[in-house]
């Protein structure tokens, strides 16, 4: 199985992904507060879509194959996320991060483990 995508596909989603990253850490340095779990919930959900849309157009690009590859790898990453975050709110607690700090530790830890 050799996967090819055209390069613009390539670019453009590499492009797509830093303006995320990007805008996300910009939003959480211009405005640190505490979400709320309705707040929460709409990033989850904004997220999940944009994995959806990603998903669909490799449906379109490269095969349904593909595309439920991806899906299967993103449900598998997002699945084995949970538990990171369980370890991040050990950590927070241990070491009593106030709770306003505690969206940019969470942020910088996740910078981190990408590094």
């Amino acid at each position: 199985m050799d996967l090819t995508l055209p390069l613009w596909f390539e670019i453009g989603s590499l492009v797509a992904l830093t303006l995320i990253l990007i805008a996300d850490l910009l939003i959480i340095l211009k405005r640190p507060h505490i979400p709320s779990t309705r707040e929460s919930t709409l990033w989850v959900v904004f997220y999940v879509t944009l994995a959806l849309i990603f998903a669909g157009l490799m449906w379109l690009i490269a095969g349904g194959e593909y595309a439920g590859q991806f899906v299967a790898g993103w449900l598998t990453e997002y699945s084995l996320s949970i538990d990171n975050l369980f370890v991040f709110v050990l950590i927070m607690s241990q070491f009593a991060v106030p709770r306003r700090y505690q969206q940019e530790v969470l942020m910088v830890g996740i910078i981190i483990a990408l590094v």
